[in-house]
């Protein structure tokens, strides 16, 4: 092993997990509890996770990951010495992470970049694959070109059936939602813009 490798360990595992944590939970704002919550662990658990005095498992690193909207590479690419301040500019095939989303909704991330400006990903909805039962709204910006299949995008009161070639933005604050209808698998490239 060279010199210059890092050399992991679980003490500096879970302390770079657990400041990656913390820091992204600081930047959106939310408490311990209402991430404790939403994760369904204790609080104290999640406190211990973020002072690296406890290590999540996989499944509960996940849901933290869905719930403060930080791709699973964050973790692991701060952990190999990528800090999160110094993010390559580009992402391999192989490092793209990937989020689950509403029912039969894949986000494959994209950019490599801190998530919090720009989120970039590629939308595989299987068929009869939606957002969820809820309208969508939050702050920021989308747009998207759709590259395979049919996208069904409602947005405020206009209802569209968008197909390969067809892009759209609006802003996030809109209330939205989205399915494929189609018995095809739709790929649409998103992307959204935070607001202030």
């Amino acid at each position: 092993m060279s010199s210059n490798e890092p050399v992991f360990t679980n003490s500096n595992i879970d302390r770079t997990l657990g400041n990656t944590i913390r820091e992204r939970r600081k930047q959106t704002g939310y408490l311990l509890k209402d991430v404790a919550s939403r994760v369904g662990i204790s609080l104290s658990h999640l406190s211990q996770i973020e002072r690296g005095a406890s290590s999540p498992s996989i499944r509960d690193l996940m849901k933290i990951s869905d719930v403060l909207e930080l791709d699973m590479s964050n973790f692991f690419g701060s952990i190999r010495g990528r800090s999160l301040d110094e993010p390559a500019f580009y992402t391999r095939i192989d490092d793209h992470g990937l989020l689950g989303f509403g029912e039969g909704i894949t986000k494959v991330m994209l950019n490599s970049q801190r998530p919090e400006l720009l989120r970039t990903y590629l939308m595989i909805i299987e068929p009869n694959g939606h957002s969820g039962t809820e309208i969508l709204t939050h702050g920021g910006f989308e747009s998207g070109l759709v590259l395979q299949g049919c996208l069904h995008l409602q947005v405020g009161d206009q209802d569209s059936f968008l197909r390969e070639g067809d892009s759209f933005s609006f802003s996030s604050e809109t209330p939205h939602r989205y399915s494929n209808g189609s018995s095809q698998v739709t790929r649409v490239v998103w992307a959204n813009v935070d607001g202030p």
